[in-house]
């Protein structure tokens, strides 16, 4: 430890002929000689290093170091002050010392006293005003005064402030207030509902207020009589049950395949009990966010409503909707017939889920991409399996894959199919209308899908169905011919056939021959 500013070093290295590198306070190295001059260094704590380099350039790894400490006065610096213009009569000051362990004494419009940090002085007056502080070290070396100049002008009127009311919206018909004041000492009005400022206390409490709008406002009074200008004020509304509304702020997402849910949710009234009720159940108490597990896949709705003070509920719940999304679900739309002649195979087929990918397989192979539809040629006789499962767009897969089995009977391919005719009208009848019913059979197992064709009294075969309806037939002989046609587009060769007569019914004319000549002279007559 020294006093002095200056400091001079000798040094020397174990080999002849090396040369020397300084580095003062890690600024460094530079060359140097021995002896070593330093000069104006400033208070505190300093380093110097020095490593030798021989005359091959190899340098000391370790320099040589010695540190010591150039002790100063301490300064002071003022932390925290009350600014340049203040309007109260007392202040705090911060201040520290650059020498651990310093004392102090503060200089005050000119008087000296000892004093440590914070420092508050009180009672001054309006007006200009000089604070300052100086340290003094364990060593005792005294520092240079550190000051502040301030102003006190003349106070303002207090600020009012509410702690403590109601909500915006409330379903009490009572409501207590809390407030303070920025001054000390300060006494307080209140008016409810635009009436006159009373003296009050805080708190302040009202009971039986009407429903509707209300308004409280309070202002603070210093102890020179200056009232806030600008009091605090806070309005509100006593809610009935036809005033509430409850929204729900969040929720899942219109489609999700989360089991669990969150519903957030408020009202107007603020103070409201809220209930909730989760796919029509029963209402039950809850508070924002209702939380929900184990949902099953499908449709959900969460309903919320508010309580007013009386208990009675909003007409009008809020609700949330949405879908948990389960595993998709294949079906066929079409697909061959479960046994059938033809060696093509083609399938349609859609997931209950938009947005699915599908993968497929036949008698089966491994599973692989595909799109509806699919078709197979030349697959063969016997019989054969077709699966398609379903991955939905958030990646759930089908539970099970959708199966088709079907028979390949090459034989069918040129067997025509046989008609029968089921249900005709009489072979002589008065009735211009006529109706056919008809089936057919493929002769193997009657499994084939067939259509059918029918011909009037010779005319060209046109596609039917059963039932056949003719109307308003003329008098006259009359012959129907139906016959199936497979889907390998065999047809029968002896069809269906029908003759029938529909008859001349004409009804008979009635007339009088002949009567009295007189009907008003004759009283009886021969007819």
């Amino acid at each position: 430890i020294t006093t002095s500013a200056d400091a001079e070093f000798t040094f020397l290295a174990s080999q002849a002929g090396s040369t020397f590198e300084c580095q003062l306070d890690g600024g460094g190295f530079g060359d140097c000689v021995s002896p070593h001059l330093l000069t104006g260094l400033e208070a505190g704590a300093h380093v110097l290093e020095v490593r030798a380099v021989d005359p091959a350039e190899n340098v000391d790894p370790s320099p040589a170091a010695y540190t010591w400490h150039i002790d100063g006065p301490p300064v002071v610096e003022i932390t925290n002050d009350p600014g340049e213009e203040i309007e109260s009569t007392s202040v705090t000051f911060e201040f520290v010392s650059s020498d651990e362990g310093s004392t102090f004494e503060c200089w005050l419009d000119g008087a000296v006293v000892p004093c440590t940090s914070p420092y508050t002085w009180s009672g001054l007056s309006l007006g200009e005003h000089i604070f300052a502080v100086r340290a003094t070290d364990p060593a005792g070396h005294l520092g240079a005064y550190e000051d502040h100049e301030f102003t006190v002008i003349p106070g303002t009127p207090p600020q009012t402030s509410l702690t403590a009311g109601p909500p915006s919206g409330t379903v009490s018909r009572g409501a207590t207030f809390e407030f303070a004041s920025s001054e000390e000492g300060s006494t307080f009005e209140c008016s409810l509902d635009d009436a006159a400022f009373a003296p009050c206390e805080s708190p302040v409490a009202y009971t039986g207020l009407s429903f509707g709008d209300h308004t409280f406002e309070v202002r603070a009074i210093d102890a020179a009589g200056h009232a806030d200008p600008t009091p605090a004020d806070h309005g509100w509304t006593v809610l009935g049950a036809g005033e509430l509304d409850t929204t729900i702020s969040f929720g899942p997402p219109a489609e999700t395949i989360e089991e669990e849910a969150a519903i957030a949710f408020s009202a107007n009234a603020g103070d409201a009990i809220l209930e909730c009720s989760l796919d029509g159940g029963a209402f039950e108490a809850c508070t924002s966010p209702a939380e929900y597990s184990g949902l099953l896949a499908g449709e959900h709705v969460v309903r919320v409503r508010a309580l007013d003070g009386q208990g009675n509920a909003e007409s009008t719940p809020a609700e949330h909707r949405w879908t948990v999304v389960g595993p998709p679900v294949t079906r066929f739309i079409s697909a061959p017939q479960a046994l059938t002649g033809d060696t093509n195979a083609r399938f349609e087929f859609a997931a209950n889920q938009a947005g699915s990918t599908y993968t497929c397989s036949l008698n089966g192979a491994e599973m692989a991409p595909c799109t509806s539809p699919v078709e197979f040629t030349d697959i063969g006789g016997g019989t054969h399996t077709f699966e398609v499962e379903a991955t939905n767009s958030f990646g759930l897969v089908e539970e099970d894959p959708v199966l088709h089995e079907w028979t390949v009977d090459a034989s069918l391919e040129t067997t025509p199919p046989q008609t029968e005719i089921t249900l005709a009208p009489p072979a002589r009848t008065g009735s211009p209308d006529a109706t056919f019913e008809f089936t057919g059979s493929d002769n193997v197992t009657g499994a084939l899908e067939l259509d059918f064709e029918c011909s009037l009294n010779g005319a060209a075969y046109e596609s039917c169905s059963s039932p056949r309806q003719l109307q308003d037939l003329a008098p006259g002989d009359y012959t129907m011919r139906v016959r199936a046609v497979d889907e390998a587009g065999n047809v029968d060769g002896s069809p269906a056939t029908h003759a029938w007569t529909v008859e001349d019914v004409t009804a008979p004319e009635t007339s009088i021959d002949s009567g009295p000549e007189d009907p008003t002279q004759e009283t009886s007559g021969t007819f």
